[in-house]
């Protein structure tokens, strides 16, 4: 007989008119995880790509990074020409701008986007044979060079862009290429380049940038090709001494990144998790339908290996389809969501992410490959209760049936992870690792949750009073569905930790960023200037009285042949409060007035090991050995950074340093006063309405901009819930069919079609809010792990855990009301069904 006409395969295709809503469940779960982990494998793509162009600038091989020390003293072409006069021709400059695009004074770029200049003529001696190129990527050098070579010098007036980014404008059909910048500067016309290293960037030959941005400096010089001794000192001693040179790692700059791609993939694959929960559920359901017409064919000869095998073929055929779409609609969703995506790593990183170019095949196969093992393993369970009912031998384990062994293993099993978790985190630094061990520790909550749910749920009977029998009867029956929704119940437990875990984490960070904004924004108001003014000697000269302008100037210095930015700070009374320690050494001002030692932030202690008292050398502003006096809090700054006195800035009289921060005091003394320092700015051609904020304006846009960037957690959190709830409502149409004896018995005692509902609605009510409250401690557990154990290793800084129990209670309310509204469906549908059926289901 052909594979085709095999009789059980004509009975399964039949099968699917009668049990469409399970067969739907399982293909939309399926696609609903495909399509989250789908877009995440793409955005991390995207952004890995855009990152290691906005590292190396389209320029393969880039070893050594030359830039400004300051912004007061840029890097000029001056100092380009110069180096490559001495024989450094492998130098090419990069000279970059940021700017919205406008046609016609509509603003068409949805954010800011990256004008960057390169020096063709210098890529143009460098070819991939030469023997500065050491680029293993042969075809990635090729590809580079020859956009470089050929095509950067051969468009006047053009520049490249990737045709997504073009798209995203949203010209009209008609544009004729007179795009305008933010500053009304006409930009060149846009040519569609489809190459892998182009991102949120608009690529032009220098000649090009200067027409466009005349007033522009260099950004950087890169050096392609590794570098010997003799020249890496040569090279030194050439440089002015408002230059650095700073090696650049491909190592570390894959590691920044790292923690965001791994937190990302950790939480698609949490969304993955859960909806295999419904896929097992599903299953469970689907099977349960098809269980009549099963014994049927096993009576008929049909052997159950076969009904096995031809099950399993379905479901990879089902998995196929539903990864097919999930791909197709995961690739979409990663275009959709990308700006917010891209506010988060632009925040976290300053990188921007571009439009990376994805194998749509090898996504398949990849996502395809990790959906076959979860269906897989989710049908394991249904198929060998399938199996066990259709087989004549129907023995089962009555021991295993004791509460109390149960309670053992599962409590044994959640012990061992629990150790296990211990030991990951005690002896284990690495990101991935850590990520493990918190998986871990779910599923030790999980097995806590199994072990002690009927005793919790025996409790719980016992405390309803006997006056109210119909619900004692429904809490006791939520005993008896506990031993058979464990795997519904989990999936509620996960997501409802990971709700408790997120928030708190969340919440916490807000609650600390909040406080550490307050209390670092000592000033009235800050002002916010780049331009090239001396604002300070400017005011000394002016009438104003009262009010005091204190500049925050910045500086880059080499340690460990890394650039660490350095600022200075003020010792007055009122600054000295608003910096916020996480460990000082006691009356430290007077001395760190005097230039005896510095302050630095938390990410730097933790990324070089460094503790109050400890001694660091530093070439600024002379080579000498400084004293750490304390580590400041520094919450969401990425980089290293140390604090110097303001004084130590002052007295050095070799270089004029750059501030385009300044606080602002005395402007609240009177009406008058702050009209006549608005005046004056007006009078230094500067906007106060855009470069003067007062401080609490200023803190309302902080929190407003943490607000959005933590959108998609919040998003994230709902969507597991409902995932876990539609899990759940699987579990209970499966279980309809189990509890029509007791609903009959109930009804014919003259119970109520709506208390009947009511009484099903608390069962599984009993049993949420049970899983919710065993959810709460291992939530904030979660939390404490993600803030001093994951962000630490992600991010090298800390902030204290905040408890806030209102926060708990709304979490509770949501997770309670996305649960009811979907469980509610399935018991409204119970309703609906007429008597006669439940009567013909009993006889």
């Amino acid at each position: 007989m052909r594979f085709s006409q095999h009789p059980f395969l004509n009975i399964l295709m039949q099968s699917y008119r009668s049990q469409g809503f399970a067969v739907f469940m399982l293909i939309s779960s399926l696609v609903v995880a495909c399509a989250g982990l789908s877009a995440v494998l793409i955005i991390n793509q995207s952004a890995k790509q855009s990152y290691s162009s906005n590292q190396q600038y389209f320029v393969p091989n880039v070893t050594h990074n030359i830039s400004a020390r300051t912004n007061a003293s840029p890097l000029t072409k001056a100092d380009y020409s110069m180096l490559r006069q001495n024989g450094f021709t492998q130098v090419v400059a990069i000279a970059q701008r940021r700017s919205h695009v406008y046609l016609n004074d509509e603003r068409k770029s949805l954010r800011a986007i990256d004008f960057t200049g390169v020096d063709s003529s210098a890529l143009i001696s460098l070819t991939p044979n030469t023997s500065l190129m050491l680029d293993g990527d042969s075809q990635a050098s090729t590809e580079r060079f020859g956009f470089g070579a050929n095509n950067l010098i051969n468009y006047e007036l053009s520049a490249f862009a990737h045709p997504t980014l073009i798209e995203s404008l949203d010209l009209p059909s008609d544009y004729d290429g007179q795009l305008v910048g933010s500053e009304k500067e006409l930009l060149p016309k846009l040519i569609a380049l489809e190459a892998d290293f182009l991102g949120n960037d608009v690529v032009m030959d220098m000649s090009v940038f200067y027409t466009t941005f005349p007033q522009a400096n260099l950004s950087r010089l890169l050096v392609v090709g590794e570098l010997s001794n003799q020249a890496r000192s040569r090279l030194t001693e050439l440089l002015p001494a408002h230059l650095a040179l700073s090696a650049i790692n491909q190592a570390d700059q894959g590691e920044l990144t790292k923690s965001f791609h791994l937190n990302l993939l950790a939480m698609a694959l949490l969304m993955f998790a859960v909806c295999l929960f419904i896929v097992l559920n599903a299953a469970q359901l689907l099977l349960n339908k098809r269980m009549p017409w099963l014994k049927v064919c096993r009576q008929i000869g049909i052997g159950r290996w076969v009904m096995i095998r031809y099950q399993l073929l379905e479901i990879i055929c089902l998995g196929a389809l539903a990864c097919f779409i999930g791909v197709f609609i995961g690739a979409q969703l990663a275009l959709l969501v990308s700006p917010a995506v891209q506010a988060t790593i632009e925040g976290l990183y300053q990188v921007q992410v571009g439009f990376g170019s994805i194998s749509f095949i090898s996504l398949f196969l990849k996502v395809y490959g990790i959906s076959l093992v979860g269906l897989v393993l989710a049908f394991l369970v249904p198929l060998q209760q399938m199996n066990q009912r259709l087989s004549q031998k129907n023995i089962v384990d009555i021991s295993w049936r004791n509460p109390f062994k149960q309670m053992l293993v599962f409590v044994g099993l959640a012990f061992t992870l629990i150790i296990f978790t211990g030991l990951l985190f005690t002896y284990s630094a690495q990101l991935s690792v850590l990520l493990i061990a918190t998986a871990a520790l779910i599923l030790a909550g999980c097995g806590v949750l199994l072990g002690i749910f009927p005793y919790v749920l025996t409790l719980c009977a016992k405390l309803v009073p006997e006056r109210f029998i119909l619900l004692k009867v429904s809490v006791s029956q939520s005993l008896s569905l506990s031993t058979k929704t464990k795997v519904a119940c989990c999936a509620f437990f996960i997501a409802a930790t990971s709700n408790i875990g997120m928030n708190l984490m969340v919440d916490s960070f807000r609650g600390a960023t909040d406080n550490w904004l307050t209390q670092r924004l000592a000033s009235d108001h800050y002002l916010y200037y780049n331009g090239d003014i001396d604002l300070v000697g400017e005011f000394k000269k002016s009438t104003i009285d009262g009010v005091q302008i204190i500049p925050r100037y910045e500086h880059s210095i080499e340690f460990n042949n890394q650039q660490i930015p350095t600022f200075s700070y003020p010792s007055t009374p009122t600054m000295q409060k608003a910096l916020v320690f996480e460990s000082v050494r006691t009356d430290v001002w007077q001395d760190f007035e005097l230039g005896k030692g510095v302050f630095i932030n938390q990410q730097f202690s933790i990324r070089e090991g460094l503790k109050v008292g400890d001694s660091i050398n530093l070439n600024f502003p002379f080579v000498d050995d400084y004293t750490i006096f304390g580590v400041i809090y520094d919450y969401g700054n990425p980089s290293a950074q140390i604090l110097f006195s303001l004084n130590v800035f002052e007295s050095y009289q070799e270089q004029v340093f750059k501030s385009t921060i300044f606080a602002i005091n005395g402007l609240n003394k009177t009406p008058s006063t702050l009209s006549e320092f608005k005046t004056w700015l007006s009078s230094h051609d500067i906007e106060e309405q855009r470069q003067l904020l007062e401080t609490q304006a200023l803190l309302t846009l902080s929190m407003e901009t943490f607000d959005r960037t933590f959108i998609i957690t919040d998003g994230l959190n709902i969507v597991t819930l409902l995932v876990s709830a539609l899990s759940l409502a699987c579990a209970i149409i499966v279980l309809m069919d189990d509890s029509r004896p007791q609903r009959m018995l109930l009804r014919s005692f003259g119970v109520s079609t709506f208390k009947n509902q009511l009484l099903a609605y608390s069962q599984y009510l009993v049993l949420c809010i049970v899983a919710l409250a065993l959810a709460t401690p291992f939530g904030i557990l979660l939390s404490w792990v993600l803030i001093y154990e994951i962000n630490y290793q992600a991010f090298q800084w800390t902030y204290p855990l905040q408890i806030n129990w209102l926060k708990l209670i709304n979490v509770y309310w949501l997770s309670l009301l996305v649960v009811s509204l979907v469980i509610l469906l399935p018991i409204i549908r119970m309703a609906k069904r007429p008597l006669i059926e439940d009567i013909r289901l009993l006889n």
